[in-house]
C-alpha cells in the first residue's frame, strides 16, 4: 500500500524566475504544482514574490499564478539606504512553514537560496521530511545537502514549461480562390527615337509617333531619281535622250478635272434642225433648249 503524504508546497518565486531564465523556458504554475502533489495530500500550496511598480505585469503575473492554485504573498520593493531595491520574503515563508509543520508530513520547497538551510533542519527536528527543487548550478552544496530529497529542476520544467505562442501558418490559398493580378510596370507614353543596331547594307529609319518629328532631326530633300519610279516628279530634261520619266497618276486626275471644268463654261453648241414648213412658215435654226 502506497503511503500517501500530507504535503505542502512553498514556491520562492525569486528563485523560480532565476532556475527559469537559465534554463530558457517559461514555467506553467498551474502545471508545476500539479506535478509536485502528484500521489500526494496537499495540504497547503503558497508562492512567495516581490511586485515592483516599474513592471505594469506584476500584479497581473501574479494573478496568473493565483489561477493555477496558489495562495499568494507578496511585499513591494523598497529602497534601503544603499539605494537598493530589495523586499525580503524569507521571514515569512520560514513562519508559515514552522506554523505549518504539525499538520504535514512533507514540505516542498522551491528555492535555490541557501538562506533556508536553518529552516531544513528546524522542519527536519520537527519531523517534517523536506524536498528540495533546485539546479545545481544555482544552489550550494549546503543547501543540497541539507535536504532529504532534491529534484533537479532542469528535468521537472521540461515537463512543465509553458506552450510558446506559435507562428501563425500562412494561409493557404483555394483552388476556386481568385487569381492574383499581376500589376504589369506602366510603359512611358511614346516610343523612343532609338536606333536598332542595323546589318550592313540595310537601310532601316526610326520609329516616330504620329503628329511628331524626332529632335534634332531635318526634312528631307528628293533628290531626282534616275532608276524611274511612279513617285519621279522631274520634268523631261532637254537633250535628255530616252529617259522618259512617269508622270505622277494625281497630275494627270487634276488636269481632267481642270478640262472638265472649262467644257462646262463653254457656251453650248446649237443645233440645227432641218427647214420645215409648218403651217406655210419655215422654221428657222434654233438654240436647244434642252
Amino acid at each position: 500500500m502506497v503511503e500517501i503524504l500530507k504535503q505542502a508546497v512553498f514556491v520562492d518565486l525569486s528563485s523560480l524566475d532565476a532556475m527559469s531564465s537559465e534554463h530558457g523556458v517559461q514555467v506553467h504554475h498551474g502545471s508545476l504544482l500539479e506535478r509536485l502533489s502528484q500521489n500526494r495530500r496537499l495540504v497547503r500550496a503558497v508562492a512567495y514574490g516581490t511586485l515592483d511598480d516599474d513592471r505594469p505585469d506584476a500584479q497581473s503575473r501574479l494573478s496568473q499564478i493565483s489561477d493555477g492554485g496558489f495562495k499568494i504573498v507578496s511585499k513591494p520593493l523598497r529602497r534601503r539606504a544603499d539605494g537598493v531595491l530589495r523586499a525580503s520574503l524569507n521571514v515569512n515563508i520560514a513562519v508559515d512553514a514552522l506554523e505549518l509543520a504539525p499538520h504535514i508530513e512533507l514540505l516542498t520547497l522551491v528555492t535555490a537560496d541557501t538562506d533556508f538551510i536553518p529552516l531544513v533542519e528546524a522542519m527536519q527536528r520537527s519531523a517534517v521530511r523536506v524536498e528540495l527543487v533546485t539546479t545545481q548550478k544555482l544552489a550550494s552544496s549546503g543547501l543540497l545537502q541539507s535536504a532529504d530529497a532534491v529534484i533537479d529542476s532542469s528535468g521537472l520544467f521540461d515537463e512543465v514549461r509553458r506552450a510558446m505562442n506559435r507562428p501563425r501558418n500562412r494561409i493557404r490559398e483555394r483552388d476556386d480562390a481568385r487569381p492574383r493580378v499581376q500589376r504589369s510596370r506602366q510603359r512611358p507614353s511614346g516610343r523612343r527615337y532609338g536606333r536598332e543596331p542595323t546589318s550592313a547594307g540595310v537601310d532601316q529609319t526610326d520609329d516616330v509617333n504620329e503628329g511628331s518629328m524626332p529632335t534634332g532631326s531635318a526634312e528631307k530633300t528628293v533628290e531626282p531619281v534616275t532608276s524611274g519610279t511612279e513617285h519621279d516628279l522631274q520634268p523631261k530634261q532637254e537633250g535628255a535622250g530616252g529617259q522618259h520619266p512617269l508622270k505622277d497618276p494625281a497630275v494627270g486626275s487634276r488636269s481632267e478635272v481642270l478640262r472638265d471644268k472649262e467644257a462646262k463654261d463653254l457656251p453650248r453648241p446649237v443645233i440645227a434642225l432641218p427647214e420645215e414648213n409648218l403651217s406655210g412658215r419655215a422654221v428657222s435654226a434654233r438654240r436647244d433648249t434642252e
